[in-house]
């Protein structure tokens, strides 16, 4: 759909790697920003290989800042002179939130071709026993 921001649902998943890695390994590590582009993906069993990869390391993140989540920290941002300052809750909420802003642009776009999207609301934790 051209009159989207990333052009296409492909387009959308892969830009959401590309925010998990950059907010929760690269910004952390100082590193550069990931160029993803969804022309690196060629099925979704590539992109569904990316987000089980990106799953651990969101595990290995909340693991390396148990019992310091709410600690502030500067990170090196291209974009900004200074350090950013922030928490690793934060990074988290914030890749977190934006994975969820792109997944309703990809109902809606759904919808627009015909399509009956699955139901995307977080379903109640089961009770492992």
């Amino acid at each position: 759909m051209p009159s989207l921001h990333h052009g296409s649902v492909r387009n959308l998943l892969a830009h959401t790697v590309s925010v998990y890695r950059w907010w929760l390994d690269c910004c952390v590590k100082g590193l550069e920003m990931p160029q993803v582009e969804g022309s690196q993906y060629a099925s979704l069993a590539a992109l569904q290989a990316e987000f089980a990869g990106v799953d651990r390391m969101v595990r290995k993140f909340l693991r390396d800042h148990d019992g310091s989540i709410d600690t502030l920290r500067r990170y090196p941002v291209p974009w900004e002179e200074k350090p950013f300052a922030a928490t690793p809750r934060w990074l988290f909420t914030q890749a977190v939130t934006h994975e969820f802003h792109h997944k309703g642009q990809i109902t809606t776009i759904a919808r627009q071709l015909g399509y009956q999207p699955v139901d995307t609301d977080l379903v109640a934790p089961r009770r492992w026993t």
